[in-house]
């Protein structure tokens, strides 16, 4: 019951409470004015102008956890390399609007198999293409977060998010277990002793718009983490204690500026 009423929740919060069964989604298609937007898109693509593409994208572009988002069009065109290798590129300067861009309802419009999302604006909003350079980068930035966690966490396979509010910093991790939900008080450091650890947790990925929902069990207690909307609620029983508006953060940040080496610019964060 506690799983369905949250599901609810968040779809009223996000899509005003209509329904998304696919039968009921009003028609989309990609009307001419999206289509000159994806057409400068692919021209740019194939003229390799990075400034063109840069200035085509809404921000900030989210990255694979831990790589920091791109903020703007100027630090887009310092990791351009990054985001956008040469594989990517010929995809894109290959397709063409009629057979490889597809609109997808409330989602977007999709090139291929989904590797890229534009807004029915054009504007890109999801790349979910990784260059060989963000892998090695992605697999750079969890180790370097791995040396700033107590010794009471460093098994981890994947790190997953952190998020804070007023009282509280919390951290959410795939282990060999599950999913681990770790706490801190909002003055402390993740190298400091935790005071609270939940190991064996689940993922429930709710509803059409695929909304990350994260439960710990200790005890009586309920811990619950909507990832979409930063919530933290905790239940004893069938009584909710606690409901707290998180804020998501970056454990890294991007330094704009000359490369010193491979991943120099990639900074943790202190918080």
């Amino acid at each position: 019951m506690r799983k369905q009423l949250l599901s609810i929740l968040i779809l009223t919060i996000v899509s005003g409470s209509i329904s998304l069964t696919g039968e009921e989604f009003p028609d989309y298609a990609i009307a001419n004015e999206n289509a000159k937007v994806l057409s400068q898109f692919i021209h740019a693509a194939r003229k390799n102008d990075r400034r063109t593409m840069a200035g085509l994208i809404h921000y900030p572009l989210r990255r694979h956890y831990p790589i920091p988002p791109v903020q703007n069009a100027g630090e887009m065109l310092q990791r351009f390399e990054h985001v956008f290798d040469r594989e990517l590129i010929n995809e894109i300067a290959s397709s063409s609007i009629n057979k490889n861009w597809s609109a997808v309802g409330w989602r977007g419009i999709m090139l291929n198999q989904g590797v890229i999302w534009a807004h029915y604006d054009g504007y890109l909003y999801v790349i979910n293409n990784q260059s060989e350079f963000e892998s090695k980068l992605q697999a750079h930035l969890i180790e370097e977060e791995k040396r700033q966690l107590h010794s009471s966490l460093k098994e981890l396979l994947q790190p997953v998010l952190i998020a804070r509010d007023n009282r509280r910093i919390i951290r959410i991790d795939g282990t060999k277990s599950g999913y681990r939900y770790t706490a801190w008080p909002a003055d402390n450091k993740q190298s400091q002793k935790p005071e609270l650890i939940i190991e064996g947790g689940s993922l429930d990925v709710l509803g059409t718009m695929r909304f990350h929902t994260y439960e710990f069990k200790s005890g009586s207690y309920l811990y619950v983490f909507e990832k979409e909307t930063a919530q933290l609620l905790v239940f004893n029983g069938e009584k909710e204690v606690l409901s707290s508006k998180m804020h998501i953060v970056q454990p890294f940040r991007f330094i704009p500026g000359d490369f010193k080496n491979r991943f120099g610019n990639y900074r943790p964060i202190d918080f």
